[in-house]
Formats: C-alpha cells, sequence, structure tokens
C-alpha cells in the first residue's frame, strides 16, 4: 500500500496566488477611493477656510468704510450717500479709519487697496504702506454696490487634491453694510425721531 506525503502541489500554489491577487486588488481599490475621498473632502474644507478669511478682512474694511452723507439731498429723498468705496476690474478700493482714531475728517481716513493678480489676492494697507497676500487661490472676486449702504462681496476659490486634474472650488457670498451709512441716517428706517424734527 503506497502513502501519499502530505505537500501542496503547484497547482494549488497558483491557486492561492490568484485569490490573493484579487482580494489585494479589491483592497487596494477600497483603500484608493477612501484617499480619493479624504483629499476631495481636505481640498473642500481648505478652499472653505481660503474664502472665509479673504471675507472676514473684506467685511471689516467695507463696514467701517468712509460714506459721506449729503443732509440736505437726504431731506428731499434723492440719492445721499458718497461711498468711498469702489470696484473695478481686479480692484477694490476704500477708505478706513486709521486704527484707535474715532474717524471724523479725512485725514483720519487711509487708503486699503485689495487686488487680485491671477489667482494671488493681496491687500494693500495704507496705514503702513505693507502690501500682505490673503490668499493664492482666488479664481472669482466680484464686489456690487446693492444700495446707499449696502455692499454685496462674492468669492470663489479654488483647490486641486493631490492627484486630481480638476479642482475643487467653493463659492460664497456676503452681505456687508456700510456702519457710517446706516449711522448718518442714509436709511430712514434709522432715522431718530430728533434727527427727523430737524427736516
Amino acid at each position: 500500500m503506497k502513502r501519499f506525503s502530505a505537500g501542496v502541489t503547484v497547482i494549488e500554489v497558483l491557486v492561492a496566488a490568484f485569490i490573493f491577487v484579487i482580494i489585494s486588488g479589491g483592497m487596494w481599490t477600497i483603500l484608493s477611493s477612501t484617499r480619493r475621498v479624504a483629499d476631495l473632502s481636505q481640498a473642500k474644507d481648505e478652499a472653505k477656510g481660503m474664502a472665509e478669511t479673504v471675507l472676514k478682512h473684506l467685511q471689516q474694511d467695507i463696514s467701517t468704510s468712509k460714506a459721506v452723507i449729503d443732509k440736505d439731498k437726504l431731506a428731499q429723498k434723492k440719492s445721499a450717500v458718497t461711498m468711498s468705496f469702489a470696484s473695478s476690474g481686479n480692484q477694490i478700493t476704500m477708505k478706513v479709519p486709521k486704527p484707535g482714531v474715532n474717524a471724523k475728517l479725512d485725514a483720519d481716513y487711509v487708503d486699503v487697496v485689495y487686488t487680485l493678480n491671477g489667482q494671488e489676492l493681496s491687500r494693500q494697507d495704507g496705514n503702513s504702506g505693507l502690501t500682505r497676500v490673503l490668499c493664492k487661490n482666488v479664481s472669482k472676486l466680484e464686489a456690487f454696490i446693492l444700495s446707499e449702504n449696502q455692499v454685496s462681496i462674492e468669492i470663489e476659490t479654488e483647490l486641486k487634491p493631490p492627484g486630481a486634474t480638476t479642482p475643487v472650488t467653493h463659492n460664497q457670498r456676503v452681505l456687508v453694510t456700510v456702519r457710517e451709512a446706516v449711522a448718518n441716517a442714509a436709511d430712514a428706517r434709522w432715522i431718530t425721531s430728533d434727527e427727523l424734527s430737524s427736516y
């Protein structure tokens, strides 16, 4: 009677290797897909963070920017506000109060200029004379004066995740109220009874 020795045949080894390759390929696909989703999510968060940082600076400057009110025109219910805020092409300009100054005179204000050069957005501070890059991934920046005391800002940032062919974009819009225009009664809803009696 012949005894067969316990061993592994070549066919068994090949079958085991084939199964191992299939399982490894499936795991690689799952891990690769998970990594892509994580990179995409991180890029979206970073694009949103960049947009919010830029908007924070813009909101601060616009809300405190200079607005001159013509009380005579206001009494005649005509357009009475002259804002220092202006937007043209790739620049946004305005006059903001010097730090720590209760601005009343022209000399109490300095120019602030936002410039979008390609995708790089910088802010030039008239007080210090310094120009600082706020973001290098701005694909769109638009500003519109909506009324005598409100400005709309829309920004789009983009970031390309590692290994991706197309960038992830984040679009955000804010409405900013110019405090001086409101405080100086540009909007009749904000006029006090004392101011109303003086007209």
